[in-house]
C-alpha cells in the first residue's frame, strides 16, 4: 500500500467513511461526520461534568439560549431546524412517561411503539434498555417482517403522541416551542422527504411551502402540538 492510498484510507476511518452505524441523525441521511457525533459521543456527551440532568442538556445553560443557538433559521413564516441539539429534534435528552413507562426522548418512544405495533416484542424491550437514540434508530430497523403499509398508517399519530408528552411534562421546552408561535415549524433535512422537506434551510426553495421536496410530517406535528398546547392555555381565547 502506498503512503498515498494508506492516507486517504487513514482519512476515510477518522471521518467515518468505514463507520458500521451510519444512520440518521433526526431522520434522513445526516452524514457520516455528523452521525459520528451522534452515536460514538452520546454517552460521553451526556455523562460529562456539564451535563444538565434536570433539563437533559449537554450544557449548563443551554436551555437558557435563545433559539439560534440550536441552529435554527427564522422567516417570517417558518422555523426552520435539523441538528440533534436542537429542542424539536427526536433525539433531543426529553424525559417524560407514556402508560406508565418512562422514555429518554421521543426518538425512543416512536422506536419502542414501532416494534410493538409489529409484534417483536424483543426488540421493543432492546429499545428499552438502549440510552442512545441512534442505537435506537438501529434497533427500530431490525425488525422482521416489516410492513411498510401498516407503519405508515400509525407513524403520524404515534410521534404526535411521543411530542405531545415530551413538550406537555418539561416545562422548558414547551416554552421554546410556544415561542415559535405563529410560525410553521420546518424538518430542513435535504435527504428527509417523509419527516422534513427534502431541502437544505440555505436552499431558495426552503423558502416556498410550495416548491418543498418532502412532506414535513415532524414539522407539522410539532406544529399542531404547540397549537393544541395554546389552546389548552385558553391563548387563542384570550387573543379573539
Amino acid at each position: 500500500m502506498t503512503a498515498y492510498t494508506d492516507k486517504r484510507r487513514n482519512n476515510r476511518l477518522q471521518t467515518g467513511g468505514y463507520n458500521a452505524y451510519m444512520f440518521p441523525g433526526c431522520y434522513g441521511n445526516w452524514g457520516y461526520s455528523n452521525m459520528n457525533w451522534g452515536y460514538r459521543d452520546w454517552d460521553r456527551w451526556s455523562s460529562s461534568p456539564t451535563y444538565n440532568k434536570r433539563t437533559g442538556s449537554g450544557h449548563k445553560s443551554v436551555m437558557n439560549k435563545p433559539r439560534g443557538d440550536f441552529g435554527h433559521k427564522e422567516t417570517d413564516s417558518f422555523v426552520y431546524f435539523f441538528r440533534q441539539n436542537s429542542p424539536f429534534s427526536q433525539w433531543y435528552p426529553s424525559e417524560f412517561s407514556v402508560d406508565g413507562r418512562k422514555f429518554n426522548c421521543a426518538e425512543q418512544y416512536m422506536m419502542f411503539r414501532k416494534a410493538k405495533i409489529l409484534k417483536c416484542d424483543w426488540i421493543s424491550e432492546a429499545i428499552m434498555s438502549e440510552k442512545n437514540p441512534a442505537e435506537q434508530k438501529r434497533l427500530g430497523r431490525l425488525i422482521p417482517k416489516f410492513d411498510q403499509k401498516l407503519w405508515d398508517s400509525v407513524r403520524e399519530e404515534i410521534v404526535k403522541s411521543a411530542t405531545m408528552a415530551k413538550y406537555s411534562q418539561n416545562k422548558e421546552l414547551k416554552e421554546h416551542l410556544i415561542k415559535t408561535y405563529p410560525k410553521t415549524l420546518v424538518l430542513a433535512s435535504r435527504n428527509d422527504k417523509i419527516w422534513g422537506i427534502g431541502l437544505r434551510s440555505d436552499d431558495p426553495e426552503a423558502l416556498n411551502q410550495e416548491t418543498w421536496k418532502g412532506k414535513n410530517l415532524l414539522g407539522k406535528i410539532l406544529t399542531e402540538v404547540r397549537d393544541e398546547l395554546l389552546k389548552e392555555a385558553g391563548f387563542f381565547e384570550r387573543i379573539d
